[in-house]
């Protein structure tokens, strides 16, 4: 089998013309036999189908991108793998910030980077090559690459490299500055300011609030307040101040600073010019934070956030904090994908719903080899009665399991059904933390809404019996919503309030479309076409249709993949997100936009959320 491939693809790879053909037939012959033996042991009869596929049908370069990833472990292993590695990321990586990192740094202190990195952090990089150019695609790498990267330039890698990720630095942010979160931060995520004290300084704050709004909630407020040659630390919630905390001044007045907030499920780890200073605590929910303010005496140079695990592959086990307790009306959305190959694990994951000590409110374990689910209860140092359900999810395969709150019980649904309910037998106010681990590829992990506002009158009490395409209703949020979907945007979304849609693309997806209506006019189409992989916008106003746009660094809209926007608008303009990355904005061509009361989906896609 293997030398039959062998010589299929040297025939075959031969033929082809320059593309990601040319680029695989390159890395074959740099390898040789004896590599290419290697790279073949390690991909799976799967993957080696999907390699033959491509190759018959015309490997295009993001085809050999995405076989890359399975190929990359396997060229590590190979002598001078690493150094192919690295001559593949420099022919792929062209544009944007991490072009110019890559060729900023010495072939040797690269070779450090590919080593220190898993084949899913270089496939991420290598991306890049398919024009997706994401400024902060290294920054969840940041504990391996930090080091290799302040060697560069005798110690200044790191503001080198920060000041690329952040862009033009020359353009300074005025102030007061308002950084918007949409989806609110998560762990894993890293928060970068880089500014100037002036000589004069008296102080200035950061603040990671709920809202831009006068009033709101602030759970962390930082104030270096040099009059009194300390800094400040607190959480502003309910119009009250907490217990401050209090630690030396850091800065220097008439000096340059760069602090980075390192954001995990304990607190904020801060680190002020290269040396860890402080962590604070959380005192309230991590994602409830959706804007960053800046203010008071500074020259701010940049502030950026960096995208950490929220999205994607998260790094396991993962704990999401949850400060306030879990009341009834919150849901937790966990998606991801099962190993196809098991082994002779019996534990494929378990998702726990935990207090601050040892007890655990719900137990949530899929076991293959009994083929159940089971739930549980640990509390006093023992496990409850496990209640045991038939095993509903596939190896292999996309999932997606929810967890709704309720004054009785968890309701339970697993991909797009009812599956269970589940008693509560201790309070979910007691929660503290919701960890998941095991065999699985996390993909995301969300905490939904807060106590509940309308009713849950299409999910029946008991959890089971809700016809297979009828919509979940609870609160501002709607699951898993028919296709294609009409609803109307509440009247008190007004500006700078946000409109955040899940969805999964499946592999025969030609195109869909997100569209916000007044009337018969359409203020906005989102109209991603997956054969031209591009993404369309445009208004239909009057009659007619404008001038589109379809501009774009990258393109989140790819097939067998989950995607996330966040679409937030102001007086002046759409700002759209995608998994916490600034996607696009769009100027208004409606308005008034109180105007824009309806949102139309259409298309081949399934929806799994909609939160207005």
């Amino acid at each position: 089998m293997h030398l039959l491939l062998t010589f299929a693809l040297t025939f075959m790879l031969s033929a082809q013309q320059e593309n990601g053909s040319e680029m695989m037939e390159k890395v074959i012959n740099a390898i040789g036999e004896e590599g290419l033996k290697k790279l073949m042991n390690a991909m799976d009869d799967y993957d080696l189908d999907k390699l033959m596929e491509c190759i018959e049908r015309h490997c295009e370069m993001a085809d050999f991108v995405d076989l890359m990833e399975k190929m990359l472990n396997a060229l590590k292993e190979i002598p001078h793998g690493d150094k192919l590695i690295y001559k593949l990321m420099k022919g792929l990586v062209k544009h944007g910030p991490l072009a110019e990192l890559v060729n900023e740094l010495s072939e040797e202190l690269m070779l450090e980077i590919i080593n220190a990195l898993d084949a899913r952090a270089i496939e991420k990089i290598m991306n890049v090559g398919r024009h997706q150019v994401d400024n902060f695609v290294l920054m969840p790498f940041r504990k391996e690459i930090m080091p290799i990267i302040m060697k560069a330039n005798d110690g200044k890698g790191l503001p080198k490299l920060m000041s690329m990720l952040t862009g033009d630095t020359n353009a300074k942010p005025t102030l007061p500055y308002h950084q918007p979160v949409p989806g609110g931060l998560h762990p894993g995520m890293s928060v970068y300011v880089q500014g100037t004290v002036p000589k004069h300084a008296n102080r200035f704050l950061l603040d990671f609030a709920c809202c831009q709004h006068d009033g709101a909630d602030i759970p962390f407020h930082v104030s270096p307040q040099f009059d009194a040659e300390n800094i400040v630390l607190n959480t502003f919630q309910a119009g009250r101040w907490g217990k401050e905390e209090k630690y030396k001044m850091p800065f220097q007045k008439g000096d340059p600073f760069e602090v980075i907030f390192i954001l995990s499920g304990v607190g904020y780890e801060v680190i002020v010019n290269k040396k860890p200073f402080c962590t604070f605590k959380h005192r309230m929910p991590l994602q409830s934070v959706q804007n960053i303010h800046v203010d008071g005496d500074l020259e701010l140079q940049s502030l950026a956030v960096m995208e950490g695990p929220m999205m994607g592959n998260m790094n396991l086990p993962y704990h999401q904090p949850v400060p306030d307790g879990l009341l009834p009306g919150m849901a937790i959305y966990v998606q991801g994908t099962l190993p196809k190959y098991t082994k002779s694990f019996s534990e494929l994951f378990r998702v726990n719903f935990a207090c601050e000590g040892d007890d655990i409110p719900l137990h949530f374990i899929p076991t293959f080899v009994w083929n159940h689910i089971g739930l549980n209860t640990f509390q006093d140092g023992k496990w409850g009665r496990e209640d045991k359900r038939n095993m509903v999810l596939r190896k292999g395969e996309h999932f997606e399991v929810i967890f709704i709150v309720t004054e009785a019980r968890f309701q339970v649904l697993v991909n797009r059904k009812p599956f269970c309910t589940y008693k509560h037998r201790m309070p979910p106010q007691s929660v503290r933390d919701i960890n998941v681990d095991g065999h699985l590829e996390l993909q995301s992990l969300t905490v939904i809404g807060g106590p509940m506002i309308g009713n849950m009158s299409m999910l029946p009490n008991n959890g089971y019996g809700t016809p297979k395409n009828l919509p979940i209703l609870m609160g501002s949020v709607i699951y898993y919503p028919p296709m294609p979907y009409m609803g109307y945007i509440p009247r008190d979304l007004g500006a700078n309030r946000t409109i955040s849609v899940q969805g999964f693309i499946p592999k025969n997806t030609k195109r869909f479309e997100i569209k916000f209506m007044a009337g018969q006019d359409i203020a906005l189409r989102i109209n991603p076409r997956m054969k031209e992989r591009t993404v369309v916008r445009n208004s239909f106003l009057n009659g007619r249709w404008g001038l589109e746009e379809n501009y774009l660094p990258f393109n989140p809209f790819q097939y067998d993949q989950y995607f996330e926007l966040s679409i937030c608008y102001d007086k002046h303009e759409f700002q759209v997100y995608t998994n916490g990355h600034p996607f696009f904005n769009y100027a208004h061509r409606y308005v008034p936009i109180e105007h824009i009361r309806t949102l139309k989906i259409t298309g081949d896609v399934t929806l799994s959320y909609i939160k207005y």
